[in-house]
């Protein structure tokens, strides 16, 4: 039972991280984003082929986004999440639904985030952090998403991000 008990509150707290990154990113709070990142982390967007290595490329990527973009009223929705802890490390995927406005009008996006964690003294932290974007254009609200190319969701194929 206390195994259970400790797996259970690393699920929680894992989770948690992977919230403030949310809110971070719809907030625009980078001092946030740069702390839930190891300093060596990597990440990468699919399919638009980009790659960032180390705390300070992402949080300078996330600055684009936030603020070149021209992306506003940034509100992320994630659900589904499959946790798998295994020591120091953690595999997370979940899903996650984006709502947001640009040039006046309604958009959204959606896809899947496969990301390793990792311990570091009492907090996980973020090492990899793979975005799959399902809609990797801006998709306004009046064009729906019918026939965009669907990505895989079989538990056998998910391989998760690159290792740590």
């Amino acid at each position: 039972m206390e195994q259970r008990l400790i797996d259970a509150i690393e699920k929680v707290e894992i989770q948690e991280v992977e919230s403030r990154y949310e809110w971070a990113v719809d907030e625009g709070r980078l001092d946030v984003l740069g702390s839930l990142f190891t300093a060596d982390a990597y990440l990468t967007l699919q399919p638009r082929g980009i790659e960032r290595n180390g705390r300070g490329e992402i949080v300078e990527w996330f600055r684009e986004y936030c603020e070149d973009w021209g992306w506003r009223n940034r509100r992320h929705y994630v659900s589904n999440f499959d946790i798998r802890v295994q020591g120091e490390s953690a595999r997370v995927r979940f899903y996650y639904f984006l709502t947001y406005e640009t040039e006046g009008r309604s958009c959204v996006a959606w896809g899947r985030y496969d990301d390793t964690l990792v311990r570091r003294g009492d907090a996980w932290l973020i090492a990899t952090k793979l975005i799959r974007s399902a809609a990797p254009r801006v998709i306004y609200l009046d064009e729906g998403w019918a026939g965009l190319e669907q990505m895989p969701v079989s538990s056998e194929e998910w391989q998760g991000p690159r290792g740590t």
